[in-house]
């Protein structure tokens, strides 16, 4: 699923209705770009011309056949979704009114209005008359992306607080818009020393509110009863021209992309199924993504890149069930190595005895669909008892309480579940160190999963199957079985369930990146299943760690937090399989210190211990401007290639000062101003980064 995949037999015609930027940075030109780079086809209707560039706006004129363009484009061409941007003034608005009142009530076309009001520099972009005509606009709309200052102009007040956004979002609702999606990033402290636009920071996060007016079942995060809080790693740049127009095309242009997709397909579920939720998360990633990446171009701020559709786990948001909470869940971490190739999932104590009389697998599930309590615990009970006398792992689907009262080894929760737990719920599931698995089905439901740091994520069904609710579901497909792998990244376990009837499928979900595979009605049916398929299955595991795809199981990052914080940077280890291969080099180094890594081909941690400020960095730093792995004794570099991206500052001793840390950062800059840079005061800020790609961390001292 990248950007050069169709999904559809045709690509998705969205409508643009928004201003030229000359500078090719937002605007038209922006939508255009963003459309296509997510396998869309898009068409232009352009409401006004601006004379600008990266430093400013010097003219704008309204175009007058507006309304001439839609027309045309809908007599040959009808939309599969609409993005409006900036619109002039009154008599714009009122046109672009006219054209939405025309369109067939019955054809649900998706809009999408991104309210440009306020400029850059804070100035108001509209008469207040026109600002009435936008709020009338919203009416006829099914989602509107105000950013924080457009939101404080549409309530009239100043928007500080997480609750200020909060209140806001439902006032901008009672205009008539189907959701709100309020963004901005401003909802969190920043760290005084690092001052926006600049240095370039990866410190906190980027929070978006989206609430909308939903009453529908199958509406699960964000509905007329709550909201939800995505967020995304932040990054402070000045290069951010052009990422609210990027955002609401790009939300458009999924929208547009579920409803083909829905209409043609019944083999692709997350993306038949796509929603506002699933659109607005997806958007996030591509804008996160292209901001990361982003560079400037003239004298101004540059624009935001376009890189297709989201595949990068580091920038794919998450939601926050809490959004004054900056560090999370913290539940048991698990290897891939650690599960067995079959995950089986059964309703019975005797189905349980039968997989453990096997001696075929490590883990099973029970899932229970009774409602006595009181034979709850009794059957979860036995299980769990000739589980433990067997030596397997016992994870109990939907019943938390008595896993824990039982002594399980985990939990299996659905999404349902989560909400109905909240945070009471599942910070009792984590102070019972259970392991924590997920059920997944869409996109937002894979942002609310990853927010939690489960044990694993699992995507279903892959397979058409009737085992949960009698009826046969809509199938997910070995593609999107990828695309979870790519967005969830390669330290996240995943499991893949639903109609997995053959060793065929079980196979097709290895090779798709699966870690393990749930069976249910197979292994029902013949537990003798266990032995055969797992064998099968574990050399095909082990032939993918060799080929590369997926290398190595996580490092233990609470371990190495501990490590550094005693200061036995020594005990450092490398890992294994792959990486053995280094470790006779390193030895002969006799290295103090040694990288840790998450996957060997992918996320490299170098390690650095110099006093803050200290001369010696600026030569430490052009060393480690070529590596992507770097290790240090003394000043000398053991290089493996490739570009550092992203430095760490790790502040060890608490007598380092501010000022201390704003020259290292600054000394790190100089050397090249379009390296990333974080800083950390305490270790739980090493989960943050724990899959970022090319990762200098310099601990000062």
């Amino acid at each position: 699923m990248s950007s050069n995949v169709a999904y559809t037999s045709r690509p998705p015609i969205i409508y643009t209705i928004a201003g030229s930027d000359s500078g090719g940075g937002a605007g038209i030109q922006a939508d255009l770009l963003a459309m296509h780079s997510n396998g869309c086809h898009p068409c232009t209707a352009i409401s006004c011309i601006t004379a600008q560039n990266s430093t400013g706006v010097t003219a704008i004129e309204n175009v007058g056949i507006l309304r001439e363009q839609l027309d045309a484009l809908y007599s040959d061409m009808p939309c599969d979704a609409v993005k409006i941007g900036m619109l002039g003034d009154t008599k714009i608005i009122e046109c672009v009114k006219g054209w939405l009142e025309s369109l067939p009530r019955d054809h649900k076309i998706p809009i999408v209005f991104d309210p440009v009001m306020v400029a850059t520099s804070g100035a108001k972009l509209l008469s207040d008359d026109a600002i009435e005509g936008v709020k009338d606009i919203m009416k006829l709309c099914d989602l509107v992306t105000p950013n924080l200052p457009e939101a404080e102009v549409l309530v009239g007040r100043s928007l500080k607080t997480i609750e200020d956004v909060e209140a806001a979002a439902l006032e901008i609702l009672a205009f008539g818009a189907g959701a709100v999606l309020i963004k901005g990033g401003h909802t969190l402290p920043t760290f005084p020393h690092l001052s926006p636009g600049a240095l370039n920071t990866t410190v906190g996060h980027s929070q978006d509110y989206l609430r909308s007016t939903s009453t529908s079942p199958s509406t699960r995060l964000s509905d007329s009863s709550s909201g939800i809080w995505l967020r995304s790693p932040r990054y402070s740049t000045p290069h951010t021209h052009g990422t609210g127009c990027t955002l609401s095309s790009s939300v458009a242009s999924y929208l547009g992309l579920g409803r083909v997709s829905s209409s043609e397909s019944s083999e692709h579920g997350a993306l038949n199924a796509i929603s506002i939720e699933d659109a607005c998360i997806l958007a996030k990633a591509y804008v996160t993504k292209g901001i990361s990446i982003s560079k400037g171009i003239g004298k101004g701020p540059g624009p935001v890149r376009h890189t297709g559709f989201p595949s990068d786990h580091n920038c794919y948001p998450t939601i926050a069930l809490d959004a004054a909470e900056r560090e999370g869940f913290d539940f048991k971490v698990m290897r891939p190595s650690d599960f067995g190739p079959i995950f089986p999932i059964v309703d019975s104590v005797s189905s349980v005895s039968k997989i453990c009389s096997s001696n075929s697998c490590k883990d099973v599930q029970l899932r229970l669909k009774i409602t006595d309590e009181d034979e709850i615990s009794r059957i979860i009970s036995e299980s769990s008892k000739i589980c433990k006398s067997s030596n397997v792992r016992l994870w109990i689907n939907d019943h938390p309480s008595h896993a824990i009262k039982h002594n399980c080894f985990g939990v299996h929760l659905g999404q349902e579940d989560i909400k109905r737990l909240g945070i009471t719920g599942l910070l009792s599931i984590q102070k019972s160190s259970l392991a924590l698995g997920i059920s997944t089905h869409t996109f937002s439901e894979l942002s609310l999963a990853l927010g939690l740091n489960p044990t694993y994520v699992s995507l279903g069904p892959i397979f058409p199957t009737s085992s949960k609710t009698g009826i046969v579901t809509t199938s997910q497909s070995p593609l999107l079985l990828k695309k979870w792998r790519e967005l969830i990244g390669p330290s996240t376990v995943m499991c893949a369930i639903g109609g997995v009837s053959s060793l065929e499928r079980a196979e097709e979900c290895v090779e798709a990146g699966a870690d393990f595979v749930g069976v249910i009605g197979a292994v029902k049916e013949d537990v003798g299943i266990l032995k055969g398929w797992g064998e099968v299955l574990e050399g095909k595991r082990r032939e993918d760690r060799t080929s590369g795809r997926r290398d190595l199981p996580i490092t233990d990052f609470d371990e190495l937090s501990r490590i550094i914080n005693a200061g036995k940077i020594n005990l450092l280890g490398r890992g294994r399989d792959e990486q053995t291969k280094y470790l006779k080099r390193l030895n002969e180094l006799k290295s103090k210190y040694v990288s840790v890594s998450d996957y060997i081909k992918i996320s490299h941690f170098g390690f650095s211990e110099v006093p803050a400020g200290n001369g010696k960095l600026k030569s430490k730093i052009e060393a480690a401007s070529s590596s992507k792995l770097l290790l240090m004794k003394n000043d000398f570099p053991y290089n493996f290639g490739e570009k550092i991206e992203h430095y760490v500052l790790w502040k060890l001793n608490s007598a380092v000062t501010e000022v201390e840390i704003k020259a290292t950062c600054e000394n790190l800059l100089k050397q090249d101003g379009n390296k990333r840079v974080a800083f950390w005061e305490n270790t739980q800020d090493l989960k943050s980064i724990r899959d970022l790609d090319h990762v200098q961390i310099i601990v000062l001292k």
